[in-house]
């Protein structure tokens, strides 16, 4: 390793570990020592197995370069480190990737450990145990987080979405002009609990709850957006399926009785016969009889309701057949009967047994 290597990895964020081809530790910058709790120069030419006595996690780990020298990266891979002076271990995440030769060769790999225990690592732990989906953009529309629950909905995994546009993953009905993101970054206030569709990687309308906000550096300046969102699809179902049980027209009742008449209801409405409705002085028949109206072969007809205990009987009769001017006193003109007017259409009688 030549200074100029020396300088670059030693002012890195993660410890970063050399292994030759004989797995020898041939270089390791300044991370590495702290976390290792070793100087370099005791690690330097020492066989890996011997300085990393973590047992079959490390030897695990080591098992893994085989594949790595074919071109492979593992990134992530969460290990037990112990600590060479006192003895104590800590969790740590390994990302190996390949050191270039040429021609399809290595010259060994290059190990980055990352201490699990930082608030970065915690904080990623947390989003991929949540249920909502997460995922958080750039100043660019560009994904640069994207949490597991976010990789059931969608059918997308984090490393295909991560650098793609939202646009092209999520394919919604708000893209564009009504994005909720776009919303919460000019309004600076954030976006809760907007309800939407979008197509999942197969093509399927998903029926999603979501809520955005501006994402901020420690410094208070917006570098994005994150948004949250739940999958309804279940909530959609079961409200559908609700709907379809208790719900006929404009009637909703749980009750027994009702399930039973919501049940006959739509064979009544497709029958021309007439239909007799029973039922105690403001339990509905009215709205009975309009919805088999609604649902009837009739519904683009007039649909003509009398209350028949209004009339006295003097009335009624003419009320119900209509009249020729002339036939009594002050009878000047023609006027059309509720038969008449209901043609083709619907009459309903209302209280029907009040008439003489």
């Amino acid at each position: 390793m030549n200074h100029a290597d020396k300088f670059e990895h030693t002012y890195v964020a993660a410890a970063v570990i050399r292994i030759n081809n004989d797995g020898l530790i041939d270089a390791v910058n300044r991370q590495a020592e702290e976390i290792i709790g070793t100087p370099g120069r005791n690690l330097i030419g020492k066989p890996a197995r011997e300085v990393f006595r973590v047992g079959k996690d490390f030897s695990d780990l080591l098992s893994l370069c085989e594949p790595v020298h074919q071109g492979k990266v593992i990134s992530n891979l969460p290990i037990r480190l112990r600590h060479q002076q006192d003895g104590g271990t800590r969790s740590v995440l390994a990302t190996i990737l390949p050191v270039p030769a040429g021609r399809n060769k290595t010259d060994g790999v290059i190990i980055c450990l990352k201490d699990s225990s930082e608030p970065a690592y915690i904080e990623q732990v947390v989003m991929n145990s949540v249920a909502d989906g997460v995922f958080t953009v750039d100043q660019q529309w560009k994904i640069t987080f994207f949490n597991r629950a976010a990789e059931t909905i969608t059918g997308w995994s984090a490393d295909e979405a991560i650098g793609r546009s939202c646009s092209e993953v999520f394919h919604s009905s708000i893209c564009g002009k009504n994005c909720a993101i776009a919303e919460s970054l000019y309004s600076g206030k954030p976006v809760s609990n907007k309800s939407i569709t979008f197509r999942n990687r197969e093509g399927k309308k998903i029926p999603i709850s979501i809520s955005a906000s501006p994402l901020t550096d420690h410094e208070g300046r917006i570098i994005g957006g994150v948004e949250t969102f739940r999958d309804l699809s279940a909530l959609t179902s079961l409200r559908k399926q609700l709907t379809r049980k208790y719900h006929f027209d404009e009637m909703v009742s749980k009750s027994m009785a009702m399930q039973r008449l919501f049940a006959i209801m739509p064979e009544v409405a497709n029958s021309t016969s007439t239909v007799m409705i029973y039922g105690e002085s403001g339990t509905g028949k009215e709205l009975i009889a309009r919805a088999i109206y609604h649902n009837s072969d009739r519904s683009d007809k007039p649909f003509v309701a009398l209350n028949c205990g209004a009339l006295p009987e003097s009335l009624l009769e003419s009320e119900l057949f209509g009249y020729k001017a002339g036939a009594f006193t002050d009878a000047r003109k023609d006027k059309q009967g509720r038969f008449a007017a209901a043609e083709g259409g619907t009459l309903f009688l209302d209280e029907i047994g009040d008439i003489p």
